[in-house]
């Protein structure tokens, strides 16, 4: 999702030419007004990223200076909540410039996590080792460790390790970059969308069913 200064054409006005051939725009009303706000299903709308600035906005500024078009570019974020073992009460983790508060959304077990996830969560996995049973009873969840997106045989970070037994009873579960110790990883039914990747394993702890 994108568009133009000029889609907005009817907010501002070309007042002047300046040096270097910048353009002026400022609003008729003289003052910033909230731009729209998308939405789009399993994401988080962040703001609109201008491609002059790279500032991520959710006004349009009052006036602001362009060699050529502005494009603004909506930013998604999927819902994300951290887990770390060795979180307690008080506990907050910073990560791209964004504060997690333990018991909100940052916790000390996958199964908390869980309990707090809603569709088309992300939950984040900090290293440590997870040594609980937990059951994945929400649909379109995605459960990623430090290692997301790195192959078992890649260049590896500290693992998130989960050694108990794992069961899937929703569609759409992606696990993601962690060390599996457990004996059993299992689902409930014949489930779509399952999706098990970058896994460092033993074999045949997997009792899929369809």
């Amino acid at each position: 999702t994108n568009f133009k200064s000029a889609d907005y054409s009817a907010l501002v006005e070309q007042s002047t030419t300046v040096a270097l051939g910048e353009t002026e725009y400022k609003y008729n009303y003289g003052e910033e007004r909230d731009l729209l706000i998308p939405t789009r299903t399993g994401y988080d709308f962040m703001g609109w990223k201008c491609s002059v600035s790279d500032e991520i906005l959710m006004q349009f500024p009052g006036k602001y200076y362009n060699t050529n078009s502005v494009t603004y570019t909506a930013v998604w974020e999927r819902p994300t909540l951290y887990v770390d073992p060795t979180a307690t009460t008080g506990s907050i983790y910073e990560v791209n410039n964004k504060q997690y508060v333990y018991g909100k959304n940052l916790f000390s077990t996958i199964t908390d996590a869980l309990a707090a996830a809603e569709e088309y969560y992300t939950i984040s996995l900090l290293p440590g080792t997870y040594a609980e049973d937990i059951t994945i009873s929400t649909a379109n969840i995605t459960l990623a460790g430090p290692n997301e997106g790195i192959p078992y045989n890649g260049s590896r970070q500290a693992e998130a390790i989960l050694s108990g037994t794992i069961t899937v009873s929703a569609n759409n579960f992606t696990l993601d970059g962690v060390k599996y110790t457990g004996t059993k990883f299992t689902t409930t039914k014949t489930l779509s969308g399952l999706s098990i990747l970058n896994i460092i394993s033993a074999a045949k702890v997997f009792a899929l069913n369809g």
